[in-house]
């Protein structure tokens, strides 16, 4: 019973830590949409 209990919280932990890993991909992807966007918004404002 003890064994059960231990390999769901292990399987637990591995699906947060998943989780984790995929937020921290998007968060990455987001920070580079915003690095190319920075060029386009000084432009956007220069011409206003």
């Amino acid at each position: 019973m003890k064994d059960e209990v231990t390999e769901a919280q292990r399987k637990g932990r591995q699906k947060i830590a998943a989780k984790k890993e995929g937020v921290l991909i998007e968060l990455q992807k987001l920070e580079s949409i915003m690095e190319k966007l920075k060029p386009l918004k000084a432009t956007a404002i220069q011409t206003q």
